[in-house]
């Protein structure tokens, strides 16, 4: 499920009753992230659960065709 958790509309299981999302999360910050040169990925955490992880360089440039404007 650690890849498969980044697809669009996938959910982990929730122990909680609280409203579902749609799944879009996840997949939204990883394309953010992508877009940017970034990485993304989630570890599990000792304790139980998970820890989702994000890597930016240090100067980060978008494509012009993403459609953003340029960084400052």
């Amino acid at each position: 499920m650690k890849e498969s958790i980044f697809e669009p509309f996938a959910q982990g299981q929730s122990e909680n009753s609280h409203s579902q999302g749609l799944g879009l999360g996840l997949s939204l910050v990883r394309q953010f992230v992508e877009l940017l040169g970034g990485q993304t990925w989630v570890e599990d955490r000792p304790e139980g659960g998970a820890s989702f992880k994000v890597k930016l360089p240090v100067e980060a440039s978008v494509p012009a065709h993403a459609g953003f404007p340029p960084l400052a």
